[in-house]
Order: structure tokens, then sequence, then C-alpha cells
């Protein structure tokens, strides 16, 4: 893809992406997920800077977006409660996943898979026999609110403990081979455009209409959740 990334002064990322061919020039903004909270005031992460650089994979078909993102990370407080204070992540953009069948999606003995959040670590492979679920050492603070992976299944949110572990034994069934991912979730939203009729009195744009049936077709996709607002939505897993 010929994407030009950029930086603002706020911190945020943007990028470009450029198709000379099809006459494309098509800005997008990139949330950074992993918000703290102090009270009832965000602290939001911010990328400090940013650097492309060829891939060291093995295909080199994609750069590499390289970053240095602030993040506000939990510790006790004297008090009782959570003090917040700036840490700095160096994070790299994973590349776009390939697969498309769901039984091929997770590989750990090669330590390949879809990983779709932010600031993501894996574990080492463990298996129910020799551990009890607790995932220890995790770099985001007390009271992070982060999603985890295991072989690709989704087990939901956990809350990071003052001395940065999560419990996971309550999703883990059968002596099977585990491989976990932690990070930060966040939401794609997909708007569509109003959708323009053809009619036999002309264009349809801008008359009054009604849509009775919709049909949602899903790519290389594990689910979803539809409906006319982010507040009113269903959800849908294959």
């Amino acid at each position: 893809y010929g994407i030009i990334w950029c930086l603002d002064d706020n911190g945020a990322l943007l990028g470009l992406t450029r198709e000379r061919q099809q006459k494309v020039a098509a800005w997008h903004f990139h949330e950074i997920a992993g918000d703290t909270y102090i009270g009832t005031d965000a602290f939001r992460p911010t990328i400090e800077t940013i650097s492309v650089i060829e891939s060291e994979e093995a295909d080199g078909e994609q750069d590499e977006l390289w970053m240095i993102v602030k993040r506000g990370i939990g510790t006790d407080d004297p008090g009782g409660g959570t003090t917040y204070a700036a840490e700095y992540f160096i994070e790299k953009m994973s590349q776009e996943w390939e697969q498309s069948r769901l039984d091929e999606y997770w590989d750990v003995a090669n330590n390949v898979g879809p990983i779709y959040m932010d600031c993501a670590v894996m574990t080492d492979s463990f298996t129910e026999a020799d551990t009890s679920g607790l995932i220890s050492n995790l770099p985001y603070g007390k009271d992070a609110v982060v999603t985890v992976v295991c072989n690709g299944l989704y087990f939901g949110e956990y809350t990071v403990s003052a001395t940065g572990t999560i419990d996971i034994s309550d999703n883990l069934g059968g002596d099977s081979f585990w491989q976990a991912i932690i990070g930060f979730n966040y939401m794609g939203e997909l708007v569509p455009v109003c959708p323009e009729v053809p009619a036999a009195i002309g264009s349809s744009q801008g008359q009054p209409r009604r849509i009775d049936q919709i049909t949602i077709h899903f790519y290389r996709s594990l689910g979803a959740k539809f409906g006319r607002a982010t507040d009113a939505v269903q959800e849908l897993t294959p």
C-alpha cells in the first residue's frame, strides 16, 4: 500500500493513502487505544515520534511503522488510590493479516496470528496443567483495562492489578496448549453513505424512502456488531 504516515502537533497518527493509477488520495485518522483515567479526566496516549523502516520480514513486502507512544501508567497511591505517571513505549504497527480460513488463524508453534490490539504483548506458551491462569509482568500499570485473546479466542477484558497481573483461569478449560495476546482493544466503526437507488422518476436523492432489509457480507472477519446507532447494536458472530 502506498501510505504516507504523518504525525500532527497533537500527537495523533494520520495516513495518506495514494493510488496514482486510480487517482486516489485519501486521508485516514488512526486513534491510539489505551486511555487511562484520573477521576473523570482521561489521560490519552499520544505519539511522540514515528519512523518508517524497511521490513525485516522474509517477504519484505511492507515497510514497518515504528512509534514512541506516551501513556499514563497507574501505580499505588499512598492514600489508597491510583497515581498516574507518563511512560514511553516503543510500538510497531503489525502487518495486515493475510490468512482467510478460521482454522489457519492461529499457529502457536510458529508464533503466527492476527494481532488487532494496541500496545500488545504476547506471552510465552503455556498449558493449563502447569499454570494457574495468572499472567504477570504486564507493563500497563494498575487499573489498566486490557483485552485478552488466547489462540485466536476472545477471552474478554481484564483489569490489571497493582502487581501487573491478570487472572484468566475463568476462561481456561481442558489441558490444552495456550498462547495469549494482551493489549488495548479498539473499536472499528464503519458508517455507510446514504444509498442512491435509481427510480422511475430519476434520482432518489433527497426523496422519502425506507430501507426494510439489509445484507452484510463479511470478508476475513471474526464477527461484528451492527445496528442503527452505536448505542443500539446487535452482535453477529459467525
